[in-house]
C-alpha cells in the first residue's frame, strides 16, 4: 500500500500537482515513474528526490465511490437506489481504528474541559450574553438542519439538472457526511443527556455534543477534501464562527462545540476520502523534518 504523508506545517509546490485540477485524486497525478523533488534550502539541506515505481494500478481505488452508477450520468432514480447503500458503506469507513483513536483522544479532551473549563466559560458569558448581538443569531441559523439540508438538497438538485457527474459526486458525499454526522450526534446526545447552560434550551437537555458545531465542522472537512485549503480555510473559519455562536448564546458549553467540531470534522474528513480514495483514514502523528530537524503535526493519508 502506497502511504503518503501530508505535514500540516510543510507544504511544497508538488502539492497543487499531487491533488489533481479536479479537487483530488492522487492517483490520476502519477505516472508509473513520476519524480518529486525538493531543491537545497537556504539553510544548507541538500537537493533530494523522491521517486515513486509503482504501476497504477497500485493507485487505483478497490472500492468505487458509486458503484450503483456504473459509469452512467447522474439520475434520480440511481441516487436514491444508491443513498443508503453508500452511507452504510461510508459509515463502516467512519468506525475505523485510526478515526476512533482521534475521537477517543477529543472525548477525554471534552471531558477534561468540562472538568475544569465549562463553568468558568459558563459565568463569563452569562455576564456578557450575546456579545454578538444580530450576527451571532445569524450564524446560529446557518448551523441548522433547516437551512443546511435545503442548500445540500439545492446542490443535488442542480447537479442531477445540469448532469454535472462532479457535483452529483460532491452532494453525494455532503449527504452521506450529514446523515452519518446527524445520527452519531443524536445517539450520544441520548446517551449523555448533559445539562445546558440555559434550561431554555430543549429544556435544558441533551447538550453533548453541539449539532451545529458537527454539521458544520462535517460538511467543511467534506469541502476541503475535495477543494483543498484554499475553500477548507473559509469553510472551517464559518464552522468556527458558527460553533461559537453556539457558545455566545449558552446553547452550549466549550466541551459540547469542542467534541462536536471534531466528531464532524473527522466524519467529513472519512467520508470525503471514502468516496475520493476508497479509503476513510484519517491518521494525525507527530512529525519532524528529517533534514532542517523542524517539528509539528503530520496528517496521514492512504492511497
Amino acid at each position: 500500500m502506497f502511504v503518503c504523508t501530508v505535514c500540516c506545517w510543510t507544504l511544497h509546490a508538488g502539492a497543487d500537482v499531487a491533488r489533481g485540477a479536479d479537487a483530488g485524486v492522487f492517483r490520476q497525478a502519477l505516472s508509473p515513474e513520476s519524480v518529486f523533488r525538493a531543491p537545497a534550502s537556504a539553510g544548507g539541506a541538500p537537493e533530494f528526490e523522491v521517486r515513486f515505481a509503482a504501476g497504477p494500478a497500485n493507485f487505483e481505488s478497490s472500492v468505487p465511490p458509486f458503484p450503483h452508477r456504473a459509469g452512467n450520468p447522474p439520475s434520480f432514480r440511481d441516487d436514491i437506489g444508491g443513498f443508503l447503500p453508500g452511507v452504510w458503506r461510508d459509515a463502516q469507513g467512519v468506525a475505523g481504528s485510526e478515526n476512533l483513536v482521534i475521537l477517543g483522544t477529543a472525548l477525554a479532551a471534552a471531558i477534561g474541559i468540562r472538568q475544569d473549563l465549562d463553568d468558568e466559560v459558563r459565568e463569563e458569558v452569562a455576564a456578557h450574553p450575546n456579545r454578538w448581538g444580530d450576527a451571532g443569531r445569524f450564524l446560529g441559523k446557518l448551523g441548522e438542519a433547516q437551512v443546511q439540508v435545503p442548500v445540500l438538497g439545492l446542490l443535488w438538485g442542480t447537479s442531477l439538472w445540469t448532469r454535472d457527474t462532479e457535483l452529483n459526486e460532491l452532494s453525494h458525499t455532503l449527504f452521506s457526511a450529514y446523515t452519518i454526522n446527524g445520527l452519531s450526534v443524536l445517539a450520544i446526545k441520548g446517551i449523555s443527556d448533559t445539562d445546558r447552560p440555559d434550561p431554555d434550551w430543549n429544556g435544558g437537555r441533551w447538550g453533548f455534543p453541539s449539532f451545529h458545531a458537527a454539521s458544520s465542522f462535517a460538511i467543511a472537512g467534506v469541502l476541503e477534501e475535495y477543494y483543498g485549503w484554499g475553500v477548507g480555510v473559509p469553510s472551517y473559519t464559518l464552522a468556527g464562527l458558527i460553533s461559537w455562536s453556539r457558545i455566545d448564546e449558552q446553547d452550549h458549553d466549550l466541551s459540547d462545540v469542542v467534541f462536536g467540531a471534531a466528531l464532524g470534522w473527522v466524519i467529513g474528513k472519512s467520508v470525503a476520502g471514502q468516496h475520493l480514495r476508497g479509503d476513510g483514514r484519517v491518521v494525525l502523528m507527530p512529525w519532524s523534518h528529517p533534514l532542517e530537524g523542524g517539528t509539528g503535526v503530520a496528517l496521514e493519508v492512504r492511497y
